[in-house]
Order: structure tokens, then sequence, then C-alpha cells
């Protein structure tokens, strides 16, 4: 920050150099990673920010000779996201992470803060409307071959987006969300006499009776069979 000296600057560029190694940290390299992450944070590509901080982390890790001093590298790191991210008009909540930890533990309460701020945009930029309409598309397609690629092309987002966004909005994974769905369907077709079991399991998206059968047992507790012997149909 401006008033800026060469004796503060030689202090700062002090810090960024390892005293065991002499690895100079590059303060350009390090502005760049943080530009990419903020940048994929803002399109909401969750793959691209866990590429861009396994690579901040190998960077930090090289120029680090112990756990204290890794954590004194991506320090900045939050502040720095948060501020462009308000340049770009959202203001994330943060909570200071606690840098008496091992660099792994560090490293990862930051990315769950990076990653609530990801949830915490998609929830702002309509997100709840977003997810229940992957809930009415979801429903009206049990019967398919239904993958969360599917579901996702169809709303025109990625998957990565799609199940977090699924998870914090319904506090239930998609895949939970779609095998309820599917046992509850089976559970009404199970209840109507002349439908066969086999011919439900194919119905409600499985590819064999075997894989239904365990799927609806650990559901309900019980076999496709017992559970019809309990509704009284042979």
């Amino acid at each position: 920050l401006k008033p800026f000296t060469p004796v503060k600057i030689h202090e700062l560029l002090n810090k960024l150099i390892t005293q065991e190694q002499h690895a100079v940290f590059s303060i350009v390299m390090y502005e760049e990673w943080i530009e990419k992450i903020v940048n994929a944070i803002w399109s909401l590509h969750i793959d691209e920010v866990e590429v861009y901080m396994e690579e901040l982390r190998l960077y930090c890790l090289s120029a680090s000779t112990s756990d204290s001093a890794f954590i004194h590298l991506l320090r900045d790191c939050l502040p720095m996201l948060n501020k462009r991210l308000a340049g770009r008009g959202f203001k994330p909540k943060v909570e200071e992470i606690n840098p008496n930890c091992t660099m792994l533990q560090y490293f990862n309460l930051l990315q769950e803060q990076i990653m609530n701020s990801i949830e915490e945009l998609a929830l702002q930029r309509g997100g709840q409307d977003l997810m229940q309409k992957a809930k009415v598309y979801m429903d009206a397609n049990l019967t398919k071959s239904l993958s969360l690629e599917d579901v996702a092309e169809y709303l025109g987002i990625t998957p990565q987006y799609l199940s977090l966004l699924f998870k914090k909005v319904f506090n239930e994974s998609f895949v939970q969300y779609r095998i309820n769905k599917r046992i509850e369907l089976a559970k009404r077709m199970l209840e109507i006499p002349h439908y066969k079991s086999n011919d439900i399991a194919f119905e409600v998206g499985y590819e064999n009776y075997p894989s239904f059968s365990r799927m609806f047992k650990k559901v309900t507790g019980l076999s496709p069979l017992e559970y019809r012997q309990m509704m009284g149909i042979k």
C-alpha cells in the first residue's frame, strides 16, 4: 500500500523467501492464481477451482520448509479472493482460519471456505428455483436412465455445480433423492396386483431385479415380495 519505500519492499520480499532453502515465492504467480480462482468461482466452475487450488497448494509447498511457512504463504489467499469478489458485487460470509494447525488442516479449511462461497453465490443467483426445476425434471423421468450429467445438461449447468447445490438446497444428495423417489414409485406399483416385480424393477429405472430388490430392502427394510405380503397381495 502507498506510501511504500525500498525498505518496506525489501522487508516484504524477505518474508517470501524460505530461509532454509532460499526459494523465492513469486507474488506475480500468486496473484495470477488468485485471479484464476476468482474467475472460476464467479463462473461457478467447481472443478476449475479445485484444480487451481491444488496448483497453488503445490506451489506454496515447494516454497516452504515448515507448516508455519506454508500457512504464512496462504494467509493472504482468502482476503485477496474476497476483496476481488467484493469488487464484482459479491461479499461472501467468511470466518477467520486459525493458523495454529497443520498445513493440511489449514488448506482443507481454506478450501471449505471457498466452497461455501460458491454455494452462497449460487443461491444468490436463483439456485433454489433452479433446483426446484431439477426436481420436476427428475420426477418426470424417473423411469428412464437418469444421471447427474443428464439433469445438469438439461439445466445448462455443470454436474459438479448441480451436485453441490442440490445437496445445499434440499439437504440430501442427488443420488439419494433419485433412490427415494424411485422406491416410492415402486411401492405404489407393487400395490397393484397385476404388476410383476421384474417389470416394476425396469419401470423404476433399474437394469435388473436383484439390484432393485437390494435397494428396495435397504430403503424400506423389506424385500418387494415381503412388502406385497404385508399389503395382503400374493
